[in-house]
């Protein structure tokens, strides 16, 4: 089963079934289930399943009593109204002027867009990092220990739809997995988003936001943060970090209906994105998709002040931890002319000296650059770039934007991204021949 067919499948099975009316204490769980068929799928090989985090560290003495104190101390500080709520995660961050700040906010807040804010992020605190108006920030991990347990003495919560338990029945087979664990693991991954709508709660009623911003909303707070929002009738949107499409089955729904755990609007990069998310969308008055711009991308160039080599830069923006052989037989016979950049995805950094030995051992690493690829902002890249090579990255839509051509060398790309094949923003290159791909390279950069 190819991405496309896995998509057309899970769109089946929102067709065939009542999802819309599947619920939880009045939460509707079909986006949950709909996320975790695609990354069991994708995740198959490697039998990895997202879990609740390890509830050992809600036992411990001092951390919940850690969690207790900055529970009090948030809710005693005086009461403040607040423009906007930034939801976020590190992954979202970059270190800019020595501050780490999110990248998509960031510029927001520089235009003075929103005079005042909070920033709430669902992922850990990285200690070594210096974030930027680190008092305005509040780490949602700081918090769910202690409001686990307040749930704690609640019967355990449990799942159980018959509709729903057909359905698992027909994808666990389908895709080699306990039927039985899979509902678990779904109860549990529910308590989670259950939990995170109390914090919600209590955050939203003491700051009282007039707009929340999310980054990715079917990560598991984030669902809790959209149905706050929608609950108390906060405008909130779920700002786009990267490839959309009809192949990212979190932005194609076969239901006309609304689920009140997806943001209220979908704010993205540019119209071709826009179009995905207005297709389904379209014949309700609930959801909406604007076309409001990458802000990254435009203050950064407006504020770029970096170097680069006088060589044609080729880009090449990395999925996975290797380089495939092609890929590594072009490197070496690239005119001298050329430099290749090598840019790791930001969860993948820790693959960075992988991908420095495998340089090593073909001795090819003073043709590529890979320090200041994975330093330098993207958007700064694209725009000193001659071309792009990508296999489906949301950085074909940066490129376009700034008018730089891809090369999309993975039949998944070429699927989502066929707006801009067609467009000729990008042409599609799935032969693995590194002389034919060198002979692409070389004319679409003269």
């Amino acid at each position: 089963m190819n991405r496309r067919e896995i998509v057309d499948y899970i769109l089946e099975l929102e067709q065939n079934y009542s999802v819309q009316t599947w619920e939880v204490q009045g939460v509707d769980i079909w986006p949950i289930i709909k996320r975790d068929i695609f990354f069991l799928w994708h995740n198959r090989e490697r039998r990895k399943t997202e879990k609740v985090r390890d509830r050992r560290r809600t036992r411990s003495i001092s951390l919940l009593l850690r969690s207790f104190i900055k529970f009090i101390s948030l809710f005693i500080k005086r009461e403040r109204q607040v423009d906007v709520a930034f939801c976020g995660a590190e992954f979202h961050r970059v270190v800019y002027k020595n501050k780490f700040v999110n990248r998509y906010y960031y510029p927001l807040v520089e235009k003075h867009i929103y005079k005042s804010y909070i920033e709430i992020e669902y992922s850990r605190k990285k200690e070594n990092e210096q974030y930027e108006n680190s008092e305005k920030i509040i780490f949602l991990d700081d918090f769910l220990p202690f409001v686990k347990l307040l749930n704690f003495f609640r019967p355990r919560l449990i799942v159980d739809i018959p509709e729903l338990v057909t359905m698992v029945d027909s994808f666990s087979q389908i895709l080699g997995i306990s039927k039985d664990r899979y509902l678990k693991e779904l109860s549990q991954k529910v308590s989670s988003v259950l939990n995170c709508i109390l914090l919600f709660r209590l955050i939203f009623k003491k700051y009282q936001p007039k707009v929340s911003l999310g980054l990715c909303y079917y990560n598991l707070p984030m669902f809790a943060m959209h149905f706050v929002a929608n609950e108390y009738r906060i405008e909130n949107w779920d700002v786009q970090h990267g490839g959309q499409g009809k192949l990212h089955v979190m932005y194609t729904y076969a239901s006309k209906s609304h689920f009140n755990i997806l943001p209220m609007g979908f704010w993205c990069w540019d119209d071709t994105s826009k179009k995905n998310i207005a297709s389904w969308i379209a014949g309700q008055n609930y959801h909406r998709a604007e076309n409001k711009g990458n802000p990254w991308l435009t203050f950064q160039l407006k504020d770029a002040k970096f170097t680069f080599s006088q060589k044609k830069i080729i880009l090449y923006t990395l999925q996975e931890t290797f380089l495939e052989d092609y890929i590594i037989e072009a490197i070496k016979d690239s005119p001298i002319e050329f430099e290749w950049w090598l840019r790791l995805h930001p969860r993948m950094i820790d693959a960075r000296a992988e991908i420095e030995n495998i340089l090593e051992k073909n001795k090819i690493s003073q043709k590529t650059n890979i320090t200041h690829a994975c330093s330098y902002p993207l958007p700064v890249i694209l725009s000193n770039s001659s071309l792009h090579i990508s296999k489906y990255s949301g950085s074909i839509i940066e490129a376009a934007l700034l008018g730089v051509k891809t090369i999309i060398v993975d039949p998944t790309g070429v699927d989502t991204y066929q707006d801009y094949v067609d467009s000729n923003d990008a042409i599609p290159f799935l032969e693995k021949d590194s002389k034919k791909l060198l002979e692409h390279i070389i004319t679409m950069t003269n």
